[in-house]
C-alpha cells in the first residue's frame, strides 16, 4: 500500500522527526484501513489505468502576479481585464502544511476560521462574500453546479486555472506552480499533475431558527460565509471552487506533495483565470460525445487524446473541456467521465475531463 511522503526525516533511532514520522504514517494507515467502502485502498480509483503523470516542477518567475486590492489593505486583489473576462483574481494566503495532514487534504484552500486542520492555504481574510465578488468582477464566471459528498458526479462549471506563487526565503526567489500540483494521492503513490479548478460558486441555502419572538424564521445564507472554503479536493457543494479530480468523492486519498509545496507559514500569493484547454468535446443528451457537429466513436477520440496529452505532448492543464446543457441529466458526466479515462489509458495519455455547461447552471447541487 503506498504510503505518504516524509519530508526532512532523519533516520537514527535517536531522532524525534523519525518517531513523529513513523507515528504519522502509523496513523494514515489506520485511516486508510478504517476508510468506508467507497474509499476502500484496494480500488485506486477511475485515474489508476493511466500513465504515470510528468512529475510536477516549480518554475522561478520573475515576481508575484499583478492585482489592485479590492479592499485597502484587504487579502483580496483583482486585475479585470479588457473585457471582464480574461481578468485574475488573486488572494494572498498563508501555508498551513507541508505535509500530511494524517485525515486528508480535504480542502486546498479556506478561509480565516475555515477547516485550517485539513486546508493547504488559509486566506488572509474571513469575507466569503467579498471574495465572490472579486469572482464576478474579474472574471465575469456565473455559477456552475457542485457536487454532494460522495455523490459521485462531477462538477459543472467554468475551468480556471489557479497558481500559487511564492518567495523562498532561501534562494532568494520566486516560484510558481500550478495549485493541483501541490497535491499528493496516496491510492497511486504518485503527484497529482496540473489541472484546472472549476468555479461552481458556492449556493445559497435557505436555513430555518426560531426568532426572538420564538416564532419559527426562515433565512437565507451564502454558504461560502459559512463552510469558508474556497477550493476544495474533496466534493463539497458550498465551495467557491472545486477540483477535477475523478475520485474527489474521497477525502483520506489526498494529501500535500512535500516535495513540492512551500514550508509551513510561507506567505503565498493565489491566482485564479479563465483559461482555453486543449481540446473541446461536446456531449449530447444521449450522452454521446462529438466535435465540431461529428459524432465521435472510440478509436476518433482515442486519437484525440493521443493528439493533445499523449507521449511526447505537454498541455500546460491536462484536462479535455467536455460542453454539456444543462439541462442534461448529470448521470451523463459520470458516464462520459468513465469512457474518456477509458480512452485516455488507451492512449496513453494523462488527461482527465471537465464539464462546462453551455447554458449557466443556476440551480443548487443535487
Amino acid at each position: 500500500m503506498p504510503i505518504p511522503s516524509l519530508r526532512g526525516t532523519t533516520m537514527t533511532m535517536r531522532s524525534p522527526s523519525l518517531l513523529i514520522a513513523l507515528a504519522l504514517t502509523a496513523m494514515t494507515a489506520s485511516a486508510l484501513a478504517r476508510a468506508p467502502a467507497h474509499e476502500s485502498p484496494a480500488s485506486p480509483g477511475l485515474t489508476s489505468e493511466l500513465p504515470a503523470p510528468p512529475r510536477p516542477r516549480w518554475s522561478t518567475v520573475p515576481g508575484p502576479p499583478e492585482a489592485r486590492e479590492m479592499v485597502p489593505g484587504g487579502a483580496v486583489a483583482i486585475a479585470p481585464g479588457v473585457d471582464g473576462k480574461t481578468g485574475r483574481v488573486v488572494l494572498h494566503a498563508t501555508a498551513l502544511f507541508d505535509q500530511g495532514p494524517v485525515d486528508g487534504l480535504e480542502v486546498q484552500i479556506c478561509l480565516e476560521g475555515g477547516k485550517t486542520h485539513e486546508a493547504l492555504f488559509r486566506v488572509d481574510t474571513a469575507n466569503g462574500t467579498l471574495v465572490k465578488a472579486a469572482f464576478i468582477a474579474a472574471l465575469g464566471v456565473p455559477d456552475g453546479l457542485g457536487s454532494a459528498e460522495d455523490s459521485g458526479l462531477p462538477v459543472r462549471g467554468v475551468p480556471l486555472a489557479v497558481t500559487v506563487f511564492w518567495q523562498d526565503v532561501v534562494a532568494k526567489e520566486w516560484r510558481a506552480t500550478p495549485l493541483s500540483t501541490l497535491v499528493r494521492d496516496r491510492r497511486t503513490d504518485r503527484p497529482v499533475p496540473a489541472l484546472p479548478y472549476i468555479y461552481t460558486g458556492s449556493r445559497m441555502v435557505t436555513t430555518q431558527a426560531i426568532g426572538a419572538d420564538g416564532q419559527p424564521t426562515k433565512r437565507e445564507r451564502f454558504m461560502l460565509d459559512v463552510t469558508k472554503s474556497v477550493a476544495v479536493n474533496y466534493n463539497e457543494p458550498d465551495a467557491l471552487v472545486s477540483s477535477a479530480f475523478p475520485e474527489a468523492g474521497e477525502d483520506i486519498r489526498w494529501e500535500t506533495n512535500s516535495a513540492l509545496a512551500p514550508a509551513t507559514g510561507t506567505k503565498v500569493q493565489i491566482a485564479f483565470e479563465r483559461v482555453a484547454l486543449p481540446l473541446v468535446l461536446d456531449q449530447g443528451a444521449d450522452g454521446g460525445l462529438g466535435r465540431n457537429g461529428a459524432t465521435l466513436d472510440d478509436a476518433a477520440i482515442d486519437r484525440l487524446l493521443a493528439e493533445h496529452y499523449g507521449e511526447g505532448v505537454k498541455p500546460a492543464l491536462r484536462a479535455v473541456e467536455v460542453r454539456v446543457k444543462s439541462d442534461t441529466g448529470r448521470d451523463q458526466d459520470a458516464a462520459a467521465r468513465a469512457r474518456l479515462l477509458k480512452a485516455a489509458a488507451r492512449a496513453k495519455a494523462w488527461v482527465v475531463p471537465v464539464f462546462v455547461p453551455v447554458v449557466p447552471a443556476t440551480t443548487s447541487a443535487k
